[in-house]
Parts: C-alpha cells; sequence; structure tokens
C-alpha cells in the first residue's frame, strides 16, 4: 500500500516530537535482537526503492547491506552539504567527513562488494560503473530533498544525522542490519 507524501510526511513530524518506537513496536511486532540505534529508529521519508540495479539482477543479502550502507552514507552527504543553515551547524559537512574517514573500512568494503555486484552483470569497468551507481544514489536522494523542500527535508533527516555521527563500527552494522531487514522484500533476493 502506497501511502500518499503529505501524509507520510505529516506522520513523520507528529512522530519526531513524540517519543521514539522502533519500527517493530510501531507495527506490533516484537522486538527485534538488533540494537537499534537512534538513526535506526527514523523511519523513511517516502516509500523505499532500490535504486538503479541492472535489469534481471538479483542480489546476495551482503550485496543488500552494502547499498544499505551506501545508502545511508548518501543521505549523510546530502543532508551534510544542505541543512548546515537550517541547523545552525556550521561544521554539518565537516561532520559529515569525520563520518566518512571514521567508517571508511565499511563504506569501502560497500564499494567493493556493489562495483562486484554491478560489474557481474553489466561487465566494463567497475570504477565507471561505481560512480554510475553513486550518482544514481545521490540523484534519488536529491530529488527527495526537492520534492520534500530543504527545510522539510533536514528536518526528517536531522535525527538520523545526529545518531549516525556517534555510530560506533557496531553501531553502523546494527543499522545496515536493521534495513535490510526492514527492506529485504523489496529486493529482488538470489536464491
Amino acid at each position: 500500500m502506497r501511502i500518499p507524501l503529505f501524509f507520510a510526511l505529516a506522520a513523520l513530524l507528529t512522530a519526531s516530537c513524540q517519543t521514539q518506537k522502533s519500527p517493530h513496536q510501531t507495527a506490533g511486532l516484537a522486538p527485534t535482537p538488533v540494537a537499534v540505534t537512534g538513526a535506526a529508529r527514523f523511519p523513511e521519508p517516502v516509500e523505499f526503492s532500490p535504486v538503479g540495479h541492472p535489469a534481471g539482477s538479483c542480489l546476495s543479502e551482503e550485496e543488500i547491506a552494502a547499498e544499505q550502507a551506501m545508502r545511508l552514507h548518501t543521505a549523510l552527504m546530502v543532508t551534510g552539504l544542505t541543512c548546515h543553515g537550517f541547523y545552525r551547524e556550521p561544521t554539518l559537512f565537516g561532520q559529515y567527513q569525520t563520518f566518512t574517514t571514521d567508517h571508511d573500512d565499511r563504506l569501502g568494503g560497500a564499494k567493493r562488494t556493489m562495483g562486484a555486484f554491478l560489474f557481474r552483470y553489466e561487465g566494463g569497468s567497475r570504477d565507471r560503473l561505481l560512480d554510475t551507481y553513486q550518482t544514481r544514489l545521490a540523484n534519488a536522494e536529491s530529488r527527495l530533498l526537492a520534492d520534500a523542500s530543504a527545510p522539510t527535508y533536514c528536518r526528517l533527516r536531522r535525527d538520523q544525522f545526529t545518531a549516525a555521527m556517534d555510530f560506533t563500527a557496531d553501531d553502523f552494522e546494527s543499522y545496515v542490519t536493521l534495513m535490510v531487514e526492514r527492506h529485504r522484500a523489496r529486493y529482488r533476493v538470489c536464491r
């Protein structure tokens, strides 16, 4: 069931003023065994959809996790570039850069995994394939920003950005694991 963007945004704004619950609590499901950090509780601003996969492709669990790590990194980048004025935080992009440095091993592994995935289906230069894919992720996040407006986007991404800046390596893995669980049904998983 697809929820109109207006209602999704209204629900997110209302939820941001209240104590947040995990997605499992909200849906009335049993708690997940994965540690739920602040950013993992952050709801999606719009209905999730995988971006830019080759036709007929399927993804392994590792590839889905790699994409989720890259999606978070992309959202943090767009937030860091866009929201410093709204957050009254001139060092916002610097915080994103620190996150990137702190999690370089995990992000580098995610890029290698997605590069190999794209190469498996499309061939050619892995670097070019990965650059094109990262551009698609950034364009999708930028479209979200444009569709929602900068003030709304920044309000929706604030909790996620703030929580992610404090991620340990384990927190990052827990976030990615939860996002894989949350969105697995949207992917064509290799069997």
